[in-house]
């Protein structure tokens, strides 16, 4: 009788570590997941908002800040305007941009990205445009769509650091909690006994 009643303590208390457990590596992720999310849309709205969602660079040349004072250049009152970016952002954005017009590739801009090539950005483009997909991610790139006339633009950012610091993150919460679900699996087990000894 002690034994069946121990194992059933052990179960039931096991049990309600791990569904804690699960809902708060859960909710940390997700509300992790949300934020890369949030803040890859700031940029793809930043590229979207600067000369007809294409190319920063020249107006950040001609800036006589060049983009670094926050508070008086032109770049960096725009700045202002999306939250979470600063004026070092338009410099670590990496970003390229397809154009397609009747199902036919008719641009491609990869100027501002180097791990891509055009022959590759122009498929990963026609790929979505054919399923008719027009946000999300696509491999580390997460991308939206926008129409003028029969013109459709894809805008493909790149995410690599913010998902390889999710995955990582990811993996050290999930190492965390199974460290710590074994070792309350070592304290309820040398306890039950004591928890159950005046019951049995």
């Amino acid at each position: 009788l002690g034994r069946r009643l121990r194992r059933k303590f052990i179960l039931v208390a096991m049990g309600a570590v791990t569904v804690v457990l699960t809902l708060i590596i859960a909710g940390i992720n997700i509300v992790n997941y949300s934020h890369v999310c949030k803040m890859t849309d700031v940029r793809l709205d930043y590229i979207l908002a600067g000369k007809d969602g294409i190319d920063w660079g020249d107006e950040l040349k001609d800036d006589p800040d060049n983009g670094k004072d926050a508070g008086d250049s032109q770049v960096g009152v725009r700045i202002r305007h999306f939250e979470g970016m600063t004026a070092e952002s338009p410099f670590d954005t990496r970003y390229f941009t397809v154009s397609i017009t009747g199902g036919q590739v008719t641009d491609v801009n990869t100027a501002r990205i180097a791990a891509v090539g055009a022959k590759r950005a122009a498929r990963i483009a026609a790929g979505l445009y054919s399923k008719g997909w027009a946000s999300g991610f696509s491999g580390n790139y997460r991308y939206t769509v926008t129409v003028q006339g029969d013109e459709t633009t894809y805008v493909f950012v790149d995410c690599s650091r913010e998902l390889a610091s999710f995955h990582s993150f990811l993996s050290a919460s999930v190492a965390i909690s199974c460290i710590g679900w074994l070792a309350v699996l070592a304290i309820v087990a040398g306890a039950s006994g004591a928890v159950i000894r005046p019951m049995v």
